[in-house]
C-alpha cells in the first residue's frame, strides 16, 4: 500500500514539474486567434441585435402610448359633450315629472322614463351628428 502511495506521489510530482509539450505552437496560436475573432463577430452581431431590439421596443411603447392617449382623450369628445349639454339645456329648460307621478305604478313609471330616455337619446344623437358635420365643414374650410 505504501509503495502504491509513494508511486502515486512520484507520478504526481513528475506531472507537476513537466512543462506541457505543444505540438505545432503556431497552429495553436492561429486557432486561438481565429476563435477570438469569431467571438468578436458574434458579439458585434449580438450588440447590433440588442440595439435594434431596444429601438423597436421604444417605438412600440410610443405607439402604445399614442393609442392609449387617442382612446382616453379623443380630440372632439369634450367639445361634443359640452355642445350637447348646452343644446339639451336650451331645448329642455325644465324637465318635470308628470303630475300623477305619485299615483303611477312601477310599470308605468318605467315605460314613461324609457320613452323619455329614447327621445333624449335620439335628440342627443342628432345633435352630435350636426355638431360633427359643422366641425368637419370648419376643418375642410381651413
Amino acid at each position: 500500500m505504501k509503495e502504491k502511495k509513494e508511486q502515486y506521489e512520484i507520478w504526481l510530482s513528475e506531472i507537476r514539474n513537466r512543462q506541457p509539450v505543444v505540438k505545432n505552437p503556431e497552429e495553436l496560436i492561429k486557432s486561438i486567434s481565429d476563435a477570438i475573432s469569431r467571438t468578436d463577430e458574434k458579439s458585434r452581431k449580438r450588440k447590433l441585435f440588442l440595439t435594434a431590439s431596444w429601438i423597436a421596443s421604444i417605438a412600440a411603447t410610443l405607439l402604445i402610448l399614442l393609442f392609449v392617449h387617442g382612446v382616453c382623450f379623443p380630440p372632439l369628445s369634450l367639445d361634443i359633450e359640452k355642445q350637447c349639454i348646452q343644446n339639451y339645456r336650451r331645448s329642455n329648460p325644465d324637465i318635470s315629472l308628470p303630475t300623477n307621478w305619485q299615483q303611477m305604478k312601477l310599470v308605468e313609471k318605467n315605460s314613461y322614463l324609457w320613452e323619455r330616455y329614447a327621445q333624449q337619446h335620439k335628440l342627443r344623437e342628432t345633435q352630435k351628428k350636426i355638431f360633427l358635420k359643422e366641425n368637419r365643414l370648419k376643418q375642410e374650410d381651413r
